[in-house]
């Protein structure tokens, strides 16, 4: 999230104490807008040998806050790592005593009253802002999963249940964190099913070990869409995998389809000899590709592609990729 220490530039010590009174921190220790809280109550005392100062004039009060950058910014100036460079903070600045910040606010409550409510001002207003912003980022990103449900539904037909990483490396979707957003918000209007690796081992890894899989509800929702032909022969699969997904190896078209390697290099050698796949590179860096296909496809290692995969061919049985 990014923390931060900031500075604001106040009048009176009563400021410091509406500040410190807006964001009082509850049990958790968190105030009431996030990880945001009062630090001090501080007065510039010192000058660089050339009369200058970091900030403001010797003698200037400020308020010094510390939490999150999104809502520290939004209630204080200036940030102090900034502004000191190198150099202490001790060589510049110096503390008050909390009482003398108590002491003013009793002298002034209506100064301390108006900085705690210019605060919660100031920290309401950025959360409402954020709010707007990710009901807008959300909308988008329901927009774009209800387009994408076909090419899902297309992924998972021929995969099986799949991570969100195994989606990601499918080249014709996109990066990794749009990916998952739009993962879960199928999984919100139930067009998605997800379960959590069983396997100890990748504990801790997030959305990334995670599957997917259509749920029951998926066929009627996917049946105002264009139907969705997976063919049953092995020649007909390899087509759609490749038309999909661009260049793959015999061993990432063996693991995706679930037979053994010599029966997907026949499957390629027949659909060579009819000039509809041609194959590229040698020996371990062999892709195949369809004829004529001039896409831009980006390369996807086996063992992004599958967690599992490196498993499976850990040793050199003598396949051809």
């Amino acid at each position: 999230m990014g923390t931060l220490e900031m500075f604001e530039p106040i009048a009176h010590l009563a400021e410091a104490a509406g500040m410190q009174d807006a964001l009082k921190l509850n049990d958790d220790g968190y105030s009431a807008y996030g990880f945001c809280f009062y630090v001090s109550a501080a007065r510039a005392a010192r000058a660089y040998e050339d009369g200058t100062t970091p900030l403001g004039p010797i003698g200037q009060l400020y308020c010094c806050v510390r939490g999150e950058k999104r809502l520290v910014s939004a209630i204080a100036t200036y940030d102090l790592d900034w502004a000191l460079g190198k150099c202490s903070y001790n060589e510049f600045f110096e503390d008050f005593d909390e009482r003398l910040v108590q002491e003013a606010a009793m002298e002034r409550p209506d100064i301390a009253e108006e900085a705690r409510t210019r605060t919660i001002r100031k920290l309401e207003r950025q959360i409402n802002e954020e709010a707007y912003e990710a009901e807008k980022t959300e909308e988008k990103t329901r927009t774009k999963s209800i387009e994408m449900r076909p090419t899902i539904a297309r992924f998972l037909y021929l995969h099986g249940p799949a991570t969100a990483s195994a989606f990601t490396c499918a080249q014709s979707v996109g990066g990794a964190r749009e990916m998952e957003n739009i993962l879960k918000s199928l999984e919100k209007q139930g067009f998605l099913v997800s379960e959590k690796s069983p396997n100890p081992t990748y504990a801790g890894y997030g959305y990334a070990y995670t599957k997917y899989s259509l749920s029951d509800e998926a066929p009627e929702m996917l049946s105002c869409y264009e139907p969705i032909i997976v063919p049953e022969d092995l020649e007909g699969k390899i087509l759609m995998l490749l038309t999909d997904e661009g260049p793959k190896s015999t061993r990432e078209l063996s693991h995706i389809v679930g037979l053994s390697p010599e029966r997907i290099l026949k499957a390629l050698h027949n659909l060579m000899d009819d000039g509809r796949v041609v194959a590229k590179g040698h020996s371990s860096s062999r892709r195949y590709l369809l004829e004529g296909d001039d896409r831009d496809w980006r390369p996807v290692h086996a063992y992004h592609y599958y967690p599992s995969y490196c498993d499976d061919y850990a040793d050199d049985d003598g396949i051809p990729f």
